[in-house]
């Protein structure tokens, strides 16, 4: 069984440019705030989710989460001072947004069944300055069976994102229904976070906060909304692999510890 949460899953998931551009050169672990609000469904019918067990809340959920065609996803981080915002839009073909760095700046992404495209002058830098001057203005293809594509786990469709948020983790303790923007949600406690879960209409995830002595929290909105996810035209891209060959000594995207 594995114990990864919720909390731990999405950052490594969607804040991926994080680790692959590099670690902080500050060790506190960055705080996270979100702006969207956390509106699951237009359906107010409660669903009575908050009745079944906690390891039953989250089997339901993602059951309904992995039926959904879109979702939105907001997370901001405070690096060190340094505001980092990641949107991500994940849909049934795969994902489209804007990755955070921890500079700041922020890389365009378009995560497809088959590849990564990532195009951001901060993130190019990390695979040295020869590399970036090559790439500049340009969309860096990673293949999905590239070993850098790891560190994106989940952008490739929604399905995937949802599989690996929604893990199941080791010990869920389940807390009473709140409000959490305006939707009454029922919340899944963990050693890494807590899960809000909406007790009205379809029982989709709304929010993930931080575990205790720690600060911030993502929010997943617009599910099932209509989304296009449009790859870079060839002309624009430029594999990741052909960089590698021409450039061995240039540090591949790959998580850092």
């Amino acid at each position: 069984m594995s114990t990864r949460t919720p909390l731990a899953l999405s950052a490594a998931a969607l804040l991926a440019v994080t680790s692959v551009a590099g670690c902080s050169s500050s060790t506190t672990t960055p705080e996270v705030s979100v702006s969207a609000s956390p509106v699951p469904s237009t359906e107010a019918t409660p669903n009575g989710i908050q009745k079944e067990s906690a390891d039953q809340i989250l089997k339901t959920s993602r059951a309904a989460a992995e039926k959904a065609s879109s979702v939105n996803v907001v997370i901001e981080q405070d690096n060190a001072g340094t505001p980092v915002r990641t949107d991500i839009t994940l849909s049934d073909q795969g994902s489209t947004g804007t990755l955070g760095q921890p500079d700041g700046q922020s890389a365009e992404v378009v995560g497809t069944t088959d590849a990564i495209y990532i195009k951001g002058s901060s993130f190019a830098q990390q695979l040295g300055p020869e590399v970036a001057t090559q790439v500049e203005g340009k969309w860096i293809k990673i293949p999905k069976d590239n070993p850098a594509a790891q560190s994106f786990a989940g952008l490739s469709s929604v399905k995937d994102f949802i599989g690996t948020i929604l893990a199941t983790p080791e010990k869920l303790t389940k807390l009473p229904v709140k409000d959490i923007g305006g939707v009454e949600a029922v919340g899944l406690d963990s050693q890494q976070g807590v899960l809000w879960i909406a007790t009205t209409g379809e029982p989709l995830p709304i929010e993930v906060t931080a575990p205790e002595g720690q600060s911030g929290k993502m929010t997943l909105t617009e599910w099932n909304a209509p989304v296009t996810i449009t790859p870079p035209p060839e002309s624009d891209v430029v594999d990741i692999s052909t960089l590698q060959t021409a450039q061995p000594g240039a540090p591949a995207p790959a998580p850092s510890n």
